[in-house]
């Protein structure tokens, strides 16, 4: 169980990542060129996706000086992803 939580933390800052240094909305980044509005606006109400954009040095000077913080991130994603899996 300990050796998941680097794999999950790296997991969560690449999908942060991407849906932060993608330009433009991250819905349709999630579903590409050729979604149509309903598509994207099922995906923003189905995901709740909403974003808050942080520069990368203050998110990891972030987590760095809260390892709390760090946990409690990994501890939501790793209900999410568990979520996620039963719902498939």
């Amino acid at each position: 169980m300990l050796a998941t939580i680097p794999t999950l933390f790296g997991i969560s800052l690449l999908v942060f990542g991407f849906l932060h240094l993608i330009p433009g909305d991250p819905a349709l980044a999630i579903l590409g060129e050729r979604a149509t509005e309903e598509s994207v606006a099922r995906v923003r109400a189905g995901t709740k996706v909403s974003c808050m954009s942080v520069p990368r040095q203050d998110f990891l000077a972030l987590v760095e000086s809260e390892p709390a913080l760090a946990l409690r991130m990994l501890r939501e994603l790793a209900r999410r992803l568990s979520e996620a899996s039963l719902d498939a």
